[in-house]
């Protein structure tokens, strides 16, 4: 069949060069291909939205309290806690607080807001509520970060490339390549749950190399109407129980004013 394949190629190709008029049929064959497959993969990106709640309930999300307790290996190769409370206003504003004691990185709590150009980070070491240089990433950080929870919104959706059909360990998946801004990134979802399985990032366009990052996701529950994971699991073992919240009343101060250590994990609530 590839001989055949193969010959038939080289015929339209010297078809094509005698007669030139033919050229527009083989392109029009060409571009007809790379459509019916982003139409497949689109349609089954389409099936994954539907799945995790609708795009309806997906454009509603305007921001998500983010908990989460993992486990992770210091550099003397012992196990570690790290207890995190991530708060995201979308498009462009971020805090958390990240509690690593007892490992050298300790408590931080850390504030990000791209429309007033402010970034603070703060530590009980160092509670001096001096600004900071603004991330390198810009606001398309934290919507690059998040999108796997949501797979998209009304300010970021992937640009759909491709389907493949595979494989992760016994189960039968469907995988949409896409690109997220411009990194190759492929969604991994369940060919009958239609749920994210896995998310696989690369660098640079050579995707028969091993995924610089993969993320695993699993055990998932409904938050809002959405279907989110419980556990996440990163390819160099750390792994992670989460829960989330969407659309939260919020205290507006705490992505306006410098983060303090004493506010604790749940500064981001309103102040009653």
């Amino acid at each position: 069949m590839a001989t055949r394949l193969v010959s038939a190629i080289w015929v339209l190709s010297v078809l094509c060069v005698q007669h030139p008029g033919n050229a527009t049929t083989v392109t029009i064959g060409h571009d007809s291909l790379e459509q019916t497959e982003k139409r497949e993969a689109e349609r089954i990106w389409d099936q994954a939205i539907e799945a995790k709640g609708g795009r309806e309930r997906l454009y509603a999300v305007r921001n998500v309290v983010i908990s989460s307790k993992g486990i992770y290996r210091t550099s003397h190769n012992r196990g570690n806690t790290i207890r995190q409370e991530e708060f995201y206003v979308f498009p462009d504003k971020f805090w958390a607080w990240s509690d690593y004691r007892p490992d050298v990185f300790g408590l931080r709590v850390e504030m990000v807001n791209w429309e007033t150009k402010a970034h603070y980070l703060v530590s009980p070491d160092a509670p001096r509520d001096e600004p900071r240089g603004m991330p390198t990433g810009g606001s398309d950080q934290i919507m690059e970060g998040r999108i796997y929870y949501l797979l998209e919104t009304k300010w970021l959706k992937p640009v759909v490339m491709k389907a493949i059909k595979g494989r992760v360990e016994s189960r039968l998946v469907d995988i949409v390549r896409t690109k997220v801004y411009d990194q190759l990134t492929d969604f991994v979802f369940d060919r009958e749950s239609h749920l994210l399985v896995q998310v696989r990032t690369y660098h640079g366009p050579d995707t028969s190399k091993k995924p610089a990052d993969v993320v695993t996701f699993s055990d998932y529950t409904e938050a809002n109407g959405l279907k989110v994971p419980r556990k996440v699991v990163f390819d160099d073992g750390m792994a992670y129980e989460v829960s989330f919240q969407f659309n939260v009343t919020y205290d507006p101060g705490v992505l306006l004013n410098p983060p303090t250590i004493e506010a604790g994990a749940e500064a981001w609530k309103p102040k009653k």
